[in-house]
């Protein structure tokens, strides 16, 4: 089956998808976006990222859209066209179209796009010897809990990851603590128990992250939500990064030190394997309807 797009209504093949040179997406980063995946054909998580998506379009003052609305029956039949074993589904919304001001005008109707792809990445190498990442300055705006198409900082950061031989960046703020990476969220093991930072503007409420604290919580791992600073990044027992694509990754080195041992930990271990368990069992409310109020509330 071929890449598709779902846009204003419209479904084409995905190289055929346009928008118009005007959407303030395009010329402002005006908008907000969804990345989803499924397994075996089901969405995971998805009333978790739709209501962070409707939570992020608020907040940014979207104007109200019927689409998205209906953006759950919408992307449940573009995943059911496409058919892939495994989908990778970008969903993006814009402010709409209008001549290039930084005021919008009044009655201006948002652009929605909905896009399945086949998810073709894998990282069992990664999962299975760790990987390493470099820490840098951030520099985001200071509304990242929102997820906005403003993402120049994070893509610069994840480049110089790269150039480092790097898999990831992980942010940190100017008092010296540990936010998140350009990519992912991100955990850190002392004394057994699983830390991460606390929910704030700074950092965006990761669905996956959410998910693990449920999973954590339900193997009786301990769990703290507490800063962690940059020293006690680097002095941690383990390190764990969390994201809807890549979902968990053992960190090992971080700016070319061994993090703990150098190697994936038992913690790490835990998580991996009650994550596993609730993909191959389609356990909800991962895969049900009932887990929006967990978003809503400001759980990551």
């Amino acid at each position: 089956m071929p890449e598709i797009a779902w846009v204003n209504g419209r479904v084409t093949p995905l190289a055929e998808a346009v928008l118009p040179i005007d959407d303030r997406g395009t010329q402002y980063g005006d908008g907000v976006y969804e990345v989803l995946r499924s397994y075996g054909g089901r969405l995971f998580a998805p009333d978790r990222h739709f209501a962070r998506l409707r939570r992020s379009a608020a907040t940014i003052a979207l104007p109200a859209d019927p689409r998205v609305d209906v953006i759950e029956s919408i992307v449940d039949d573009l995943v059911a066209r496409a058919g892939f074993p495994e989908s990778l589904v970008y969903v993006q919304v814009t402010r709409g179209t209008a001549p290039r001001s930084h005021l919008w005008p009044k009655g201006i109707v948002p652009n929605v796009v909905v896009t399945a792809r086949p998810l073709a990445i894998d990282l069992a190498r990664e999962r299975r010897e760790g990987v390493a990442v470099v820490l840098r300055p951030d520099l985001r705006w200071g509304r990242c809990d929102v997820k906005s198409l403003n993402l120049l900082p994070n893509v610069l950061a994840r480049s110089e990851a790269q150039a480092a031989g790097a898999f990831e960046a992980v942010f940190v703020d100017r008092d010296g603590r540990v936010t998140e990476a350009t990519t992912a969220n991100v955990f850190a093991v002392r004394g057994g128990a699983l830390v991460t930072p606390p929910q704030k503007p700074q950092l965006l409420p990761g669905v996956t992250r959410s998910v693990l604290l449920d999973l954590a919580r339900s193997v009786a791992l301990p769990l703290r939500e507490e800063e962690v600073t940059r020293e006690a990044f680097l002095a941690a027992d383990e390190a764990i990064l969390s994201s809807t694509t890549a979902e968990l990754l053992p960190i090992v080195r971080a700016d070319g030190r061994p993090i703990g041992t150098g190697r994936p930990g038992p913690v790490f271990a835990r998580l991996e394997a009650a994550f596993r368990d609730a993909v191959k069992n389609a356990k909800d409310p991962f895969f049900g309807r009932r887990a929006a109020a967990a978003v809503e509330e400001g759980v990551r």
